[in-house]
């Protein structure tokens, strides 16, 4: 059965593969750094054997998503309740009452909402998203939490403000400025930097930023020069290999000059030292968790 768009969606109490999902989601708390071995694969065969799944979902601490098991990122989201688990516990550990959170590169939202429920009434979560499908996705995840401390910035986040090409996939959570195999439109999107937008909004605080914008990452830092010295917060962002030397050298002279202490984060949840001037260059796609001494 193919999986209805989720704005009509409607459904069943009695569908099977929410009913399956909610007790590997439970699963999955149990070991909240990792991701639970082999649960992609029983996701997946599920799909394949039952009825698609698109609407709400509850996840364990009570965020609500709408995800559409036709779509494998949300598939997974259906049955793990946890996007990148090794990602979210460390960004659950520095996110205080009150903080001032960036999601750069949202897609569904699902660390929007989260860090919109650690932060609390008193704290304040700042969305970025290029792809104009993906906010109207944003909103709705936000709506069915009606938080009231989300503000959604339709925009790509660079080193350089203005106007830049967009490049939008056929799986939304790869679109990108740079060019892509898998794209299916170009579009023309409004481009800003951290500083920008730090001085027009006047912030007293940032406690955390999460970048994942498909390898325009360093130029984001590049972006948040004044920002970053002033607020150190702590950054989690992910490094493709392909990024050109110059700028993935530029961000990492960054952050040493900021004194920032850099781990890798595998997803199994384990962390070590990142020395990026004498380490082995890496293949393959590498979160990294930037420390403020």
């Amino acid at each position: 059965m193919k999986a209805l768009p989720v704005a009509n969606a409607h459904p069943s109490a009695f569908a099977p593969l929410p009913i399956i999902a909610r007790g590997t989601r439970w699963l999955q708390t149990c070991v909240p750094w990792r991701p639970i071995r082999g649960l992609a694969r029983f996701s997946n065969w599920c799909n394949r054997h039952l009825p698609g799944y698109s609407g709400p979902i509850t996840l364990p601490n009570g965020v609500r998503m709408a995800v559409n098991s036709a779509e494998s990122p949300e598939r997974w989201l259906l049955f793990s309740g946890n996007y990148q688990p090794a990602l979210t516990y460390v960004l659950r550990q520095h996110t205080p009452p009150g903080a001032l959170c960036l999601d750069i590169g949202a897609n569904l939202g699902f660390y929007t909402v989260h860090f919109a429920q650690w932060a609390g009434p008193q704290g304040q979560v700042i969305d970025f998203e290029a792809n104009p499908a993906m906010v109207e996705r944003i909103r709705h995840n936000v709506g069915l939490n009606a938080f009231p401390n989300v503000t959604i910035v339709s925009a790509a986040v660079h080193n350089v403000a203005g106007e830049i090409a967009f490049n939008v996939a056929v799986n939304n959570g790869r679109s990108s400025i740079h060019p892509i195999h898998t794209a299916r439109e170009q579009i023309t999107v409004p481009a800003i930097t951290i500083d920008d937008y730090a001085d027009q909004q006047h912030w007293t605080r940032l406690d955390v930023i999460k970048i994942d914008i498909e390898g325009n990452d360093c130029q984001a830092l590049l972006g948040a020069r004044q920002t970053l010295a002033r607020f150190r917060p702590l950054i989690a962002f992910e490094y493709k290999p392909g990024t050109p030397s110059a700028i993935a050298s530029a961000a990492f002279e960054l952050l040493d000059s900021l004194h920032y202490e850099l781990r890798t984060l595998s997803t199994s949840g384990r962390q070590q030292g990142y020395h990026w001037r004498t380490d082995p260059p890496r293949s393959s796609d590498t979160d990294i968790v930037c420390l403020p001494h």
